[in-house]
Order: structure tokens, then sequence, then C-alpha cells
């Protein structure tokens, strides 16, 4: 198992600078950041007009495939960020 590093031979964490980030980039991640609720939102309508009253249903039937995905996935070893973690002793 590789030694640790002390504090003062770990390289400076990254800082972001004044600055760097304008309107345009912000304005941008939020949209990214809302775009998947107003993607469901907008599909309302159609959703119930294919679905009728079992509309519901098929949310909730969605919800716990999400739910499945999002256990199984906060289990699961990521080998890839256990490398990043190793590499850095």
């Amino acid at each position: 198992m590789p030694e640790r590093l002390g504090a003062e031979d770990r390289p400076p964490e990254p800082e972001l600078k004044r600055g760097v980030l304008g309107l345009p980039a912000v304005v941008m991640q939020s949209v990214t950041h809302i775009a998947p609720a107003l993607a469901v939102l907008f599909s309302l309508q159609l959703a119930v007009q294919q679905a009728g009253v079992t509309a519901p249903l098929t949310y909730l039937a969605a919800f716990l495939v999400v739910l499945v995905l999002a256990v199984v996935l906060a289990r699961w070893p990521s080998t890839s960020l256990q490398q990043a973690d190793t590499s850095r002793m």
C-alpha cells in the first residue's frame, strides 16, 4: 500500500479565478439544470393524452425504475473513482 502524502507534499487545490465565468456561462448552466424538469412539465400533456386516466400510473412506474437504477448505481463500486483516489496517495 502506498504511503500517504503529508499536507506539504500535496499539490494545491484548484480554485476558480474571479471573473472566469461570465453571465452567459452561468445562464447556460442554470438552463441545463432546469431542462429535465421542464421536459417533464411540457411532456405531461402529451402523456395524459396518450395514457388517459392511467397517466399517474405511468409516472409511478417510471419513478420506480429510476429509483431502482439510483440504488444500484449508488451501491456499484466505481473503479475509476477508486483509481483516482489511490493515484493521489
